[in-house]
């Protein structure tokens, strides 16, 4: 795996993204209650999609930006990536999530996904960064730059894995999830 993160590292984070994401939604599934007839391979292959040209694809340019940009694991240069990351999570990750699954997995329209991301999108902010802005400070503290994209594409595997507990578990409820449902990560309500 180190060799290949040497020499292949776009296609080994692109797979190791996509990879953990379709096991953490396998397991999301499973705890579920899925059965093999109500096994929704569409989330998956959604959710896998997210692993690749997020988890996999963009985190390698973006880190190895930050690394060039801010180097070292200073104060500085810690708080720069980690309150960097913490506004593009706000600014591109979450309202793309909102379209990828709005649109790929949930059946709305554009301008549904929007109007439900408009609707959602402070409640999911501030619960994406309490729990993202520390773990992404610790890596940058302490994982090294070509070992962060699979260790995040790790850290969203458990995380889905926890929503999908949180939410699902007998006498749980949509509302007490941490992100609302419409992000895609917790229950399934897929229009139509």
């Amino acid at each position: 795996y180190r060799k290949m993160l040497e020499t292949r590292p776009i296609a080994t984070k692109m797979a190791t993204g996509s990879g953990l994401a379709f096991v953490g939604d396998v397991l999301a599934q499973v705890n579920e209650g899925a059965t093999a007839e109500s096994f929704d391979k569409r989330r998956t292959l959604v959710f896998t999609g997210i692993g690749v040209w997020w988890s996999g694809g963009f985190n390698h340019f973006w880190y190895n930006l930050l690394a060039a940009r801010f180097p070292g694991t200073g104060i500085g240069a810690l708080a720069s990536k980690t309150l960097l990351t913490a506004g593009l999570g706000g600014s591109v990750y979450i309202p793309s999530v909102y379209l990828w699954t709005g649109t790929l997995y949930h059946g709305y329209s554009v301008r549904g996904a929007i109007d439900r991301l408009e609707d959602d999108y402070w409640e999911t902010c501030t619960r994406m960064w309490a729990i993202w802005t520390p773990c992404n400070f610790m890596m940058f503290k302490v994982i090294p730059l070509k070992f962060q994209v699979p260790f995040i594409s790790v850290v969203s595997l458990a995380w889905n894995v926890l929503l999908s507990l949180l939410c699902n578990g007998p006498g749980h409820e949509v509302d007490q999830c941490p992100v609302p449902s419409d992000v895609g990560l917790a229950p399934s309500d897929r229009a139509g």
